[in-house]
């Protein structure tokens, strides 16, 4: 037996993952970049200082620039990744059809003014994309249940808990996250973020893991 879509389509899935994990490291530079450019002297600072701030901005600028592209290039490797493993396993089918509907979400709070509106669309975006990673997961265990890898599956079925963990935490701190605001609690509100930004990563890194496993199961039986 062997599943050699889903093999392909796995791999452009990893593929994807990582751009996508390297773009998140390229935004939280940029933020840091930002920040240290914003903190840099004012009227009274030198000429080197003032060469040193509009660095630290345009670097965030081309940090920014590459997470764009980086994500923008992990969508497309993830639809054909996902195109192309639905043919083996129909829980792909059904995470083609999350990952649509989360870039449509993020489409339109790009374009939404209100805050509040924009925050609960990005909000369903990423219930979107843990909805599509809990079914990419589902198709991988069910692949590896057929082939008689019952490790793959119950390392699945611990990733799959463990994702689910921290989108909850993650989801909780970005939720009060937004609605601190001024004073001191901006300063809380900015912790609360670069928590949820660390959930955000560690789940990243688990996911990764399972997906590097699976497509080395799946190159094994082409």
């Amino acid at each position: 037996m062997s599943f050699p879509n889903a093999a392909k389509g796995i791999k452009r899935i990893y593929t994807a993952e990582i751009l996508k994990l390297i773009g998140y490291i390229c935004l939280i530079l940029a933020a840091i970049v930002g920040v240290v450019a914003l903190a840099a002297p004012g009227d009274e600072a030198s000429g080197a200082a003032e060469t040193l701030s509009l660095g630290g901005f345009i670097g965030a600028i081309v940090l920014v620039v590459a997470f764009a592209i980086l994500m923008i290039t992990a969508f497309i490797m993830n639809l054909i990744g996902y195109i192309k493993a639905r043919n083996d396993n129909e829980n792909f089918k059904t995470a083609l059809v999350f990952l649509i509907v989360g870039i449509v979400f993020t489409g339109i709070s790009v374009f939404v003014i209100n805050n509040g509106l924009s925050s609960i669309l990005y909000s369903l975006s990423t219930l979107s994309e843990t909805l599509s990673t809990i079914f990419v997961i589902a198709g991988v265990m069910q692949i590896a249940r057929q082939l008689g890898r019952e490790d793959i599956s119950k390392k699945g079925t611990t990733v799959l808990k463990l994702i689910i963990t921290t989108e909850v935490i993650s989801f909780i701190l970005s939720f009060i996250s937004t609605f601190l605001r001024g004073g001191t609690t901006e300063i809380v509100s900015t912790v609360l973020l670069l928590a949820s930004l660390l959930v955000t990563f560690i789940k990243y890194i688990m996911y990764l893991s399972f997906l590097s496993k699976s497509k080395k199961m799946l190159q094994v039986i082409q």
